[in-house]
């Protein structure tokens, strides 16, 4: 698999996961290069890296920290908090200023004012992809492997994005291709597996 070839399926709209060691320039691609290939009017890149992330509580703050930081980069800058309000249907957010550097931040929350759970953001993913032509990006998605519960209700909620391509990266081959590939695993056969040529990006 090359870039060429990544863009073309993510542009047709598939899900993919993609396969390379660390180093290989998989998370720059991701981040830069595909977005840039594929930006048009109203159009949005969620990056969520979910290294690490072993428990539901953690899987959810991945989630919410991805979508706070591609709606503040893809949102136009000076109709946001509007633009946001009407993607944000299901969550309250607020835009709160760094005391030090002075940076406004956006963060999400439920209506009861705790943090969002994984249910209300992949809903809130939905709400977004209504109105916005949208890539999601998954780093290091294996890491999630052990998480029956959370890659159950990942793949129920996803199933419903028909036409939004969705890329999910891994470092850790065979962990990958389990979730991808095991009778009985909540995402079989849910993407199209590929191994990236190395890329000297990083």
């Amino acid at each position: 698999m090359d870039l060429k070839n990544l863009t073309t399926l993510i542009k047709s709209g598939k899900k993919v996961a993609l396969y390379a060691p660390r180093r290989y320039g998989k998370s720059s691609i991701a981040k830069n290069i595909l977005p840039y290939e594929l930006k048009q009017k109203n159009f949005v890149a969620i990056y969520c890296d979910f290294m690490g992330a072993e428990t539901s509580t953690e899987i959810a703050y991945r989630l919410a920290k991805g979508i706070a930081e591609g709606l503040e980069e893809y949102l136009p800058t000076k109709s946001f908090y509007e633009s946001a309000k009407k993607v944000i249907k299901n969550l309250s957010f607020s835009l709160d200023p760094n005391p030090i550097t002075g940076e406004v931040s956006f963060n999400l929350s439920s209506k009861k004012g705790d943090a969002p759970n994984i249910d209300q953001l992949l809903k809130s993913l939905y709400f977004i992809a209504e109105s916005y032509h949208c890539l999601f990006i998954f780093d290091e998605f294996q890491d999630l492997h052990s998480s029956k519960d959370s890659l159950g209700l990942l793949r129920s909620e996803l199933q419903k994005f028909k036409k939004t391509p969705m890329l999910f990266l891994g470092s850790k081959r065979w962990l990958l291709s389990e979730i991808f590939n095991s009778h009985h695993s909540p995402f079989f056969n849910f993407a199209d597996e590929y191994i990236l040529k190395p890329i000297p990006i990083e």
